[in-house]
């Protein structure tokens, strides 16, 4: 049959037969489609899966977004205390060098009064200490009248006991400085122990009671400046002993002293060596290297020069701007170890010039001092604080914790509210410590907020992890 033939039957069916075409044609073709699509979106279901969230595979795959985001916060917190402990470990290996040069100038102080006294050195290094036989002290300080202004049993004098430890000791027949002195460290750790007190270590404390029983005062205090809470290894050699403070606090006056600069936490001699010149108000690093290059290699050197003297040798290297009037005189006082008399009269200076200073802005040597042992001289640096970064800082400031006082007279509630409203990562920031070591920047207690830092971990006391 050909094409033709085939058009022409086509075209000739009934009526009747044209109208059940028509009728039926929409129906084949609609279901021809709607199988095609169908089949696409149970594919695509497939492949995606539902967007329901009453589908179990949706609420599975939500709650590992959920873990992943929770993860991520965590991680960021920890990356930044890692930050914090990094630059702890770095500020503590700068201490450690301060440390280094401390115990050797120490060294040689002890052996310089051995021998204008005269009589050998009795030196020993029982538990690392530097203990000498008689005064070893060396500050001038006459402490004869402690044995009389202390009772023997009064055991607070020694580094380490509180009133409620030294209640303890007495409860358990240790009465006097005799009595502690003759007991083991293994002794009092067995009586601590009993009485939920094992954290505290007594290792010290019979040592510090023999000194204290034999009248050995000026012992007595250096070795209790090398503890820190009654423990070996730990002190500064700066901080106060406790005998010390608690005869001042008592009203006790210690006779042949000048005025120190102990009470600012900070102890110059032991901080610079004698050949810092830059200590000199108006001495930068240019002018220092200038200054060793013409003989003047320390304080001494630098004290015996006339400002003339000092001139030539500036103006011979185009530096005739400046002027070295006051440069031995400071010299003069720092070589002499007048650190308070320094700082006074730096005060009074402005780029070394006299009659320039505003009696307010710190004196060039306490600015040094405090950069050197790791903290800012900026009052609304709060990243001094350990347990503080950047974030944390801005959180703060922008509740209204804006200085260091704010910090020190805040209340954790109120900073731990703070750190709540911040969202979920900040809830894991530990606040306890913050506004003490906040109230001894803001005293200018750096030594002591050096210790306390030293102390804690990451921001956290020890004993509350």
């Amino acid at each position: 049959m050909n094409l033709d033939i085939l058009l022409a039957s086509f075209w000739g069916l009934p009526c009747w037969l044209w109208l059940l075409l028509a009728g039926i044609l929409p129906f084949i073709l609609g279901w021809l489609f709607g199988s095609t699509f169908k089949g696409g979106d149970k594919e695509s279901n497939t492949t995606y899966g539902s967007t329901s969230p009453e589908d179990p595979k949706y609420r599975a795959l939500q709650d590992q977004i959920n873990a992943y985001e929770k993860t991520d916060v965590e991680l960021k917190y920890k990356l930044e205390q890692a930050e914090l402990a990094l630059k702890k470990c770095r500020d503590r290996s700068q201490s450690i060098d301060m440390e280094r040069l401390m115990y050797k100038e120490k060294l040689t102080a002890l052996g310089a009064l051995g021998d204008s006294a005269g009589d050998s050195k009795n030196l020993s290094l029982a538990t690392g200490a530097v203990v000498a036989s008689g005064t070893i002290g060396g500050d001038g300080h006459d402490r004869s009248g402690y044995g009389a202004f202390f009772a023997s049993d009064n055991l607070q004098v020694v580094e380490g006991v509180g009133p409620k430890v030294e209640a303890l000791l007495k409860e358990n027949g240790i009465g006097d400085w005799s009595a502690l002195a003759a007991k083991s460290p293994a002794d009092l750790k067995t009586i601590l122990a009993a009485n939920k007190l094992q954290m505290m270590n007594p290792d010290s404390w019979p040592k510090q009671a023999g000194l204290a029983a034999a009248g050995k005062w000026d012992e007595l205090v250096e070795y209790q400046k090398f503890l820190d809470g009654g423990r070996g290894d730990t002190g500064d050699f700066e901080t106060p002993a406790k005998i010390d403070k608690l005869a001042k606090a008592g009203g006790f006056v210690l006779g042949a002293t000048s005025k120190t600069t102990e009470d600012a936490g900070i102890a110059y001699g032991t901080l610079f060596s004698n050949d810092n010149l830059q200590i000199v108000e108006g001495v930068g690093p240019k002018v220092e290297k200038l200054l060793n290059a013409n003989g003047i290699a320390n304080w001494t050197a630098l004290a015996a020069k006339s400002p003339a003297d000092l001139k030539t040798i500036l103006v011979a290297n185009k530096l005739q701007m400046m002027n070295p009037d006051t440069w031995p005189k400071q010299a003069e006082l720092a070589a002499a170890g007048k650190w308070d008399e320094l700082i006074e009269y730096q005060k009074f200076l402005d780029t070394g010039r006299e009659k320039s200073g505003d009696f307010e802005t710190p004196a060039k040597i306490e600015k040094m001092a405090i950069k050197l042992l790791g903290f800012s001289q900026n009052p609304e640096d709060l990243k001094i604080v350990e347990g503080i970064g950047p974030k944390i800082e801005t959180i703060l400031k922008d509740g209204g914790i804006k200085t260091w006082s704010d910090l020190g007279a805040a209340s954790i509630d109120r900073i731990q509210e703070l750190l709540t409203a911040a969202g979920d990562r900040y809830k894991l920031a530990k606040p306890k410590t913050w506004p003490k070591q906040a109230q001894m920047a803001a005293d200018g207690e750096w030594s002591a907020l050096k210790e306390y830092q030293d102390y804690l971990d990451k921001g956290v006391d020890p004993k509350d992890k």
